[in-house]
């Protein structure tokens, strides 16, 4: 995907303006192959337990109407936090995202930045995902089958999500964004096509699509994001939701909370502990479940 001056000037008055923007037919026959060839690597090359346990890979959402797999990539190794690194490919896919995301925070990327890219296809009839905020959830309880109580979470401002194919013709066709006064943007979505919207602004769903489509998606947890804790947990830790104190209320019809914009060090020291203290007994219940399947 080649950005031009001319896409980021459009990018960055449409965000400035409305929190999100698509720029229509970015997909060349050379973009296509380089993407194939990365989604090929997440599913087999870089899927495997040992890329699962230590974080680098995320256990691929596996069903008869949906496929997922998402991976972190940086340019450079990062020394904290674990990513596939110098690989060609990757590293290609996800230079586009890094150069907007530059764009917006008036902040140069560091190489060791990760960003996590998510292969997502789509088949005939898949179920609908409803309004969420994306975000690399750190804690969070599943209330039944269909219901999940966020209690922290690291979340990106922006994400982006580029089309790769996409077979359905009726309208909405893809996502649906949503602001917090209720106002919605069903864009249309085609082969090609690429969005950036503000992850903080709007909620994101998609609903039943008749016909096969497949995205990429980039976030970055990394770069200056949001810390996020739901409202009983920020109770709990006895926070005060105050400016002077850096928290605000993010307002969510599932998981309403508190957020507080951080630097790039502190994400890395919260993310790096969760690896070291958290994740190790939740990867031992993942095995224990059978919940990765190879």
């Amino acid at each position: 995907m080649k950005l031009v001056q001319a896409h980021l000037d459009i990018l960055q008055e449409d965000i400035n303006t409305k929190g999100w923007c698509c720029l229509p037919n970015l997909l060349s026959k050379e973009d296509l192959a380089l993407y194939t060839t990365a989604e090929e690597l997440a599913r087999t090359v870089y899927y495997n337990e040992n890329m699962l346990e230590r974080r680098v890979s995320y256990i691929s959402d596996e069903s008869e109407s949906r496929r997922s797999n998402a991976i972190m990539v940086s340019e450079r190794k990062n020394k904290e936090l674990p990513s596939i690194h110098y690989d060609e490919v990757l590293g290609r896919v996800i230079e586009p995202f890094n150069l907007i995301l530059s764009l917006f925070t008036n902040e140069e990327i560091s190489p060791s930045s990760r960003t996590m890219i998510n292969f997502q296809t789509y088949y005939s009839g898949s179920k609908p995902v409803r309004d969420h905020f994306d975000g690399e959830y750190l804690d969070y309880e599943m209330k039944d089958a269909y219901t999940l109580l966020l209690k922290k979470a690291i979340l990106p401002q922006f994400v982006a999500v580029l089309v790769l194919h996409n077979e359905n013709t009726e309208d909405p066709n893809g996502i649906v964004l949503r602001s917090l006064d209720g106002e919605t943007h069903a864009p249309r979505l085609d082969a090609g096509d690429f969005i950036l919207f503000d992850n903080i602004m709007f909620r994101h769903s998609v609903p039943i699509l008749n016909k096969p489509r497949k995205i990429i998606g980039f976030r970055n947890f990394d770069h200056n994001p949001f810390q996020f804790f739901g409202t009983e947990l920020f109770k709990e830790l006895n926070l005060h939701p105050i400016a002077a104190d850096g928290w605000h209320p993010l307002k969510d019809n599932y998981n309403p909370g508190y957020i507080k914009s951080i630097s790039s060090e502190e994400a890395t020291k919260i993310m790096a502990k969760f690896n070291k203290e958290e994740w190790p007994s939740k990867w031992k219940k993942v095995k224990e479940n059978n919940e990765a399947v190879f």
